[in-house]
């Protein structure tokens, strides 16, 4: 089914005293609709009940009555959408809406300002409404949002939407009985939510190593543990890792090696301390709180000099399904650091720089190739824990060239735009996947 782009502007000509909307001439004669007729207007969950009028000004223009425009007050700032007939319900369908849920109560100033900035903008010019929310300020039954406008950020009154995507950034926003209440108001009015919720790393590595398609990926790590299990893993000379189960941007992680009967103890920081015994250690720092933290085992990897590097991959759901990485850079950290964030000072290059500093060209290509199907057969894996359509992966190469998953983050980064100039790819990529998914869920099922 063709979905027409087509901008909904208000008008003070049309003085009907009914809800009234006027299209264009080559709609209305394609789909057999006729002047001063009633139809049903489709948008999002809203029903309106409106009079068409036909006009011959603009091809790709349709314009409401101020009657129409206080019911439907989005309508206001002459955005494009996406119409069709469906002749069966005698409804003219409007949208696609999109929601994307945001932990800041203003839109500005934040991380996720300029990708929402560019998402808006880029659904906007697709014919999309797209729309941020906070859980504070919103209701089902009052609708009020912000939208991305004329690159100005605007407050207005919007439709239910089709879809909402989830990119609360805080671990214990999301879990608070406010966030909770109101994904189950979505839930029971059947609206699904995209990347409903973090996953914690001890989850995430059961899930993983768990999988036969990707377990060989996974390094050893213990979501429990005790002193035992790292004296042990210290003992057979390897490096060990700490890691918070609910850690971002690499603050809180422990990196722990022995040299010369002392244990040496790399903090996120870069300080470097010296203890004696694990079990000093442990009691300076994991007192309360070692169920909070996850063991890991070092793994020796590919190095750049004195800096360790690995790889981001950033991978959405395509609409037939399947996953896709759209994009990727190499993370080298500072020399002597042991963390490549780019929140620990962390510097971006190319993938293909990296490899073929390590590779000749055909085995670059293919550690690349191999890379990217490992990426996308943990994105399969872990969609099993909920409606997963945007997935982080942090990977790395080791001395033998075995490929290794390192972390995965349900709510990828948006800040740093990965050397990508214009609309970023995973922009396109996502909406291009809501855009499907919409017609194929919503549109197509009205007329089943």
């Amino acid at each position: 089914m063709i979905l027409y782009p087509i901008v909904v502007k208000p008008s003070s000509i049309l003085l009907h005293e009914v809800p009234a909307i006027s299209l264009p001439r080559r709609l209305c004669r394609l789909w057999g609709l006729e002047s001063g007729e009633k139809y049903e207007l489709l948008i999002g969950m809203e029903k309106h009940s409106v009079t068409l009028v036909i006009h011959d000004e603009h091809d790709d223009h349709a314009f409401a009555n101020e009657c129409l425009v206080q019911q439907c007050p989005y309508f206001k700032p002459s955005l494009k959408w996406r119409i069709a007939f469906l002749p069966e319900l005698n409804q003219l369908w409007f949208g696609p809406i999109f929601a994307i849920l945001s932990d800041h109560t203003r839109t500005e100033g934040h991380s996720l300002t300029a990708f929402l900035e560019e998402f808006i903008a880029y659904s906007n010019e697709q014919g999309c409404l797209t729309y941020v929310i906070h859980p504070s300020e919103w209701s089902m039954e009052k609708a009020n949002a912000r939208t991305y406008y004329n690159s100005e950020w605007i407050d207005t009154f919007v439709p239910l939407p089709h879809v909402v995507y989830n990119r609360i950034g805080s671990r214990r926003l999301e879990k608070s009985a406010l966030v909770q209440g109101m994904m189950a108001s979505f839930h029971s009015h059947h609206i699904p939510i995209w990347n409903e919720r973090f996953l914690d790393k001890g989850e995430i590595h059961t899930l993983l190593a768990d999988a036969p398609s990707v377990r060989e990926h996974v390094p050893s790590s213990w979501p429990t543990w005790d002193e035992a299990t790292l004296l042990q893993l210290l003992a057979e000379g390897k490096n060990a890792f700490l890691k918070p189960k609910d850690g971002k941007e690499g603050k809180g992680i422990f990196k722990l090696s022995f040299d010369e009967e002392r244990l040496i103890v790399h903090r996120h920081t870069e300080q470097v301390i010296h203890f004696r015994t694990v079990e000093h250690f442990l009691r300076v720092f994991f007192f309360k709180n070692k169920q909070n933290y996850m063991l890991q085992q070092g793994i020796s990897l590919m190095r750049e000099n004195e800096s360790v590097v690995d790889f981001r991959l950033l991978l959405i759901k395509t609409a037939n399904g399947r996953w896709k990485v759209v994009s990727a850079v190499a993370r080298q950290s500072n020399a002597g650091h042991f963390l490549t964030n780019i929140a620990q000072g962390g510097t971006f290059r190319t993938v293909q720089d990296v490899l073929s500093s390590w590779y000749d060209q055909s085995h670059a290509s293919s550690q690349w190739t191999k890379m990217k199907q490992v990426a996308k057969d943990a994105a399969a894996t872990l969609e099993t824990s909920g409606q997963l359509i945007e997935l982080g992966l942090d990977m790395a190469i080791d001395v033998n060239d075995h490929i290794w998953i390192i972390e995965a983050n349900t709510k990828p980064s948006k800040q740093h735009r990965l050397l990508t100039v214009g609309v970023r790819p995973s922009t396109k990529k996502l909406l291009a996947y809501f855009y499907e998914w919409t017609v194929k869920n919503h549109l197509l099922k009205e007329t089943d």
